[in-house]
């Protein structure tokens, strides 16, 4: 009984150990200004991990969001210059769909791709 509760979650450990998982970093919004049915979202991303990326994607939604066509993304790649290492930091700005929502309400994410050589 306990190695059916123990070992997914061991799984689930080392799955996010090989593959690298998400890029697990700091996303700051640093202002939003609404204009009519979208905002433009400038934010701040920095690298805190250990890890070097190829790629990292930031996504920025309303709630209301399902489709990756109601998103503001922005990608930071470097995969050819030797990847987005640790303690990167770069400013962007995405033009995000406001749909039913509010500016107010828009929160940015990311996620990375590891640089694999």
């Amino acid at each position: 009984m306990l190695a059916r509760r123990i070992l997914p979650f061991a799984f689930v450990l080392f799955a996010l150990f090989v593959l690298g998982g998400p890029a697990r970093a700091e996303v700051r919004i640093d202002s939003i200004r609404g204009e009519g049915r979208f905002a433009q979202v400038h934010f701040t991303y920095r690298n805190t991990t250990g890890t070097t990326w190829a790629t990292v994607v930031i996504e920025c939604s309303v709630p209301e969001a399902i489709r990756r066509t109601h998103r503001g993304v922005h990608y930071f790649s470097n995969h050819l210059s030797g990847g987005i290492g640790p303690g990167f930091t770069g400013s962007a700005s995405a033009r995000v769909p406001l749909l039913k929502g509010k500016a107010s309400e828009i929160t940015c994410r990311e996620d990375g791709t590891p640089l694999t050589y």
